[in-house]
């Protein structure tokens, strides 16, 4: 059975068309932008589809100085536009100028143009400019020093307009230059990075910026092949049978998260980390392990601390089996002291008092320790026979 589409309206392309060229004289399809509606308490604001409402005016005119309900509404009929694409939430900043198009006489916005190269912004403001010569980009959003990411051939690349990208990259030629990941694996070999906050200087002329997982703020890197100088913040390996490799030389693919704090947060189940080879936790200062119930350490060994870089040989102790032993060794010593208290000189019938003293001693000592032993016992650690 055939599919039957239906349209929308279907004098929709023949509308398009001539409503693009009664249009096109006033504002060539261009617009600059003076007012964004972003939440409830912007001017402008009908409902909750006004969100990225834009009001623009011809760029070669002044927009009014004061925007406010009032001002907005000689603008409504002909100089108002909405967000084209569904999926991607944009807003430009004042002063910028954005393409429009109409479809079904309704006004829409596409994207930024791009008329300084900036993934900042392209605002060309009129009359709103602080005293120091940066721009007013919005009701509180001032002009920063903000650079793009250097190109690399063969790059697909998502700027954010405050210093954060993502960049769908390849491994190079070893030749290119400033490329700091391509010293390992094949020309073309897929990698991805996740950036959040530059580390570039202010003054760096807006030369563009080269990732570096070290110092920029917040890193997911996705590697296949390369090789990336990843330098821990403590990597002193005491385990004397993984040596596991640092990150810079490891070369298969792997996954690279670097921050000032990590945190992973599960809300109903398990966080769960699996490895087929090791896990390795090292830091700092301390290594803190904290449960309303149990913790379970699983394992045919267990070995606690190191002996210059050598596993561990001295095994603990049971409880309950040192427990038995030791009150064993008390029971024979206090039936020893009981013993030796009645013993008499022999050929005189009478008993020595040094060793009766002494025995009484040991037996009180004994009746304190048999007190004091079953205190031996960990009420929080508890291991395998």
């Amino acid at each position: 059975m055939a599919s039957t589409v239906t349209r929308i309206n279907p004098g929709a392309q023949t509308q398009h068309i001539n409503n693009y060229q009664s249009f096109r004289p006033s504002f060539d399809v261009f617009g600059r932008i003076f007012h964004v509606v972003r939440n409830e308490r912007d001017p402008g604001y009908l409902d909750w589809t006004s969100i990225g409402k834009v009001y623009f005016e011809n760029p070669s005119k002044t927009p009014p100085e004061e925007i406010n309900n009032l001002t907005l509404s000689t603008y409504e009929d002909g100089n108002t536009a909405y967000p084209l694409l569904p999926y991607l939430s944009y807003f430009p900043f004042i002063g910028e100028l954005v393409y429009l198009l109409i479809f079904q006489d309704k006004t829409y916005y596409s994207h930024t143009i791009n008329i300084y190269n900036s993934q900042h912004h392209n605002s060309q403001v009129i009359n709103n400019i602080n005293d120091d010569g940066t721009a007013i980009l919005g009701s509180y959003i001032n002009e920063k020093s903000i650079s793009s990411l250097y190109p690399f051939e063969g790059d697909l690349i998502l700027n954010g307009r405050w210093g954060h990208s993502i960049r769908f990259a390849s491994t190079l030629d070893i030749t290119e230059i400033n490329n700091t990941w391509s010293t390992a694996g094949k020309v073309g070999d897929p990698i991805i990075k996740i950036v959040n906050g530059y580390s570039f200087l202010a003054d760096n002329e807006g030369k563009p910026h080269i990732e570096n997982i070290n110092k920029d703020k917040s890193s997911i890197y996705m590697t296949s092949n390369q090789s990336i100088d990843l330098i821990p913040s403590r990597f002193i390996s005491s385990n004397p049978v993984t040596s596991p490799l640092i990150p810079s030389s490891y070369t298969d693919s792997q996954l690279l998260l670097s921050s000032d704090r990590i945190t992973l947060n599960s809300k109903k189940d398990e966080i769960m980390l699996y490895s087929n080879t090791n896990i390795e936790l090292s830091a700092k200062k301390s290594v803190h392990f904290d449960s309303d119930e149990n913790i379970f350490l699983n394992s045919p060994k267990i070995f606690l601390g190191n002996n210059e870089n050598a596993t561990p040989t001295e095994p603990v102790l049971l409880g309950k089996q040192t427990f038995q032993l030791l009150s064993d060794l008390i029971s024979a010593l206090n039936e020893f002291s009981s013993d030796i208290k009645s013993y008499k000189t022999m050929g005189e019938g009478v008993t020595n008092p040094i060793i009766n003293s002494s025995a009484e001693t040991l037996r009180g000592k004994l009746k304190g320790m048999r007190r004091r032993l079953i205190k031996i016992y960990s009420k929080t650690v508890f291991v395998a026979n």
